[in-house]
């Protein structure tokens, strides 16, 4: 047993509307500007999560989950290669007693269709059950996202991953400040 101590982090954007927009727009441009800046921020945090080269920096922000991982590169281009990558990868994971039920893959929309569009000789689909936004492979999860790093696939045990989080975005408007643009 040891002692671990998390700091607070978070992340945040600035965004400067003039009184004119906000009043006027139609759409309602502080909405708009809104739901932007949450889509932007998911995005960014997902960024944060899973690219490799995201280290620790004291009190400021934590690793991405995969920063000093072990990455091995794919065996090949086939069907039969992916397995053996999935295997590869689920017997590391069980070597580091980690228990591989469970597990989600973590992967770009694009390999997604990939692996969904390889054939096997008789024509029927490898994957049958994976798609452009997720779905199953050989029984595990797939999460597609774009914030996956370009070439990489996540094997991802959530139960080993601690996330505390006060369950939303804050999202603040002051009518007086001062911004140097």
């Amino acid at each position: 047993f040891d002692t671990a101590t998390f700091r607070f982090a978070k992340a945040a954007g600035i965004v400067v509307l003039t009184d004119e927009l906000v009043r006027f727009s139609n759409p309602a441009a502080e909405d708009l500007v809104r739901a932007d800046l949450i889509a932007e921020i998911k995005q960014f945090l997902d960024e944060q999560f899973t690219d490799p080269t995201v280290a620790a920096v004291a009190n400021v922000s934590p690793a991405s989950i995969t920063n000093g991982s072990t990455t091995t590169a794919a065996s090949g281009t086939t069907a039969d290669d992916f397995r053996a990558d999935l295997k590869l990868a689920l017997n590391a994971m069980i070597a580091a007693n980690i228990n591989p039920a469970g597990v989600y893959i973590l992967m770009q929309s694009t390999l997604a269709v990939s692996l969904s569009l390889m054939r096997n000789d008789l024509g029927n689909r490898e994957f049958p059950d994976i798609r452009a936004d997720g779905g199953t492979i050989e029984g595990y999860a797939v999460v597609t996202s774009q914030s996956v790093p370009d070439g990489l696939v996540i094997f991802l045990q959530p139960r080993e991953v601690m996330l505390a989080d006060d369950g939303g975005i804050a999202l603040d408007a002051s009518r007086e400040a001062s911004i140097v643009m």
